[in-house]
């Protein structure tokens, strides 16, 4: 008996080098643009120039919509709450990026992909607009998770968006990997749903964009830029509300007299128009 189940361990952990090594190979294969010796075909997401310079201005734009939400803010947190609070979203924004990319090109590309009509664009959007869609209600439930945990056993370094007075940044550093653990976590149960759904998912990304596939640059730049901007934006705002305190901010000096000189100029407008009418 224990020699059959040696045997059994053998033929399991051969089985799990070689489909590591299969796997390795592909990946290897994807960075001299082939795959199989083939050349890759369709929309890509990392393969030239062009595509990684797509994905800096989604991030660049995807990062100015923070900036904007802080200036419209009233009143405005301090700098260096709203620094805190904003680079738990980049740094967990951009792991989730490149995991989407990863999981694109797995989903196009990985195990029995024979029968697959849709390519790594068209995968990366659907996992983009289910991660937009259930992530942050996750995210948002597990969050809620940590705040009742932090009232009811008095932490108060697990209280979102409050990093003590004067802000620590050790306080920031244990908000940050708790942030992260709940991203990827989501993360990885996501993936192993769309795996479950694979071939759903191929019709609806292929439904979508069949008609943009001789275009591939263009259809890179939609699925990329145009479509996550916006989503990205509305993403990025929700979870932003979701890591900032819900206590009262003191505003800084400067935030201040440019809120006010902000509020005070519309109002001079307003003043001009009503005036002139």
């Amino acid at each position: 008996m224990k020699l059959q189940g040696a045997a059994v361990m053998d033929v399991a952990s051969q089985h799990f080098m070689q489909t590591g090594t299969d796997t390795m190979g592909a990946l290897v294969a994807r960075s001299i643009e082939t795959v199989g010796g083939q050349p890759i075909e369709g929309c890509t997401l990392v393969e030239s120039s062009f595509d990684i310079a797509i994905q800096a201005v989604l991030g660049f734009l995807a990062f100015m919509s923070l900036v904007l939400k802080r200036y419209l803010e009233s009143p405005r947190r301090p700098m260096k709450i709203w620094f805190f609070d904003a680079s738990k979203q980049a740094f967990a924004g951009l792991t989730v990026h490149w995991l989407n990319i990863a999981i694109a090109e797995f989903l196009t590309h990985g195990g029995d992909s024979s029968d697959l009509k849709s390519d790594e664009c068209d995968f990366y959007f659907v996992n983009f607009v289910i991660d937009v869609v259930v992530g942050v209600s996750i995210t948002y439930l597990l969050l809620e998770v940590v705040q009742m945990l932090a009232e009811k056993y008095d932490i108060p370094s697990l209280r979102t968006g409050e990093y003590g007075d004067p802000p620590k940044i050790n306080v920031w550093l244990l908000q940050l990997s708790i942030f992260m653990a709940i991203t990827v976590v989501i993360k990885f149960a996501l993936f192993l749903t769309e795996m479950n759904l694979r071939y759903y998912l191929d019709l609806w990304g292929y439904t979508m964009f069949q008609s943009a596939d001789p275009y591939p640059k263009v259809k890179l730049v939609f699925v990329m830029v145009l479509a996550p901007f916006l989503l990205n934006s509305v993403q990025f705002w929700l979870t932003d509300y979701l890591l900032m305190s819900d206590k009262p901010v003191k505003e800084e000096a400067d935030d201040k007299i440019a809120s006010q000189s902000f509020t005070l100029g519309n109002s001079d407008c307003a003043d001009v128009e009503e005036r002139d009418y």
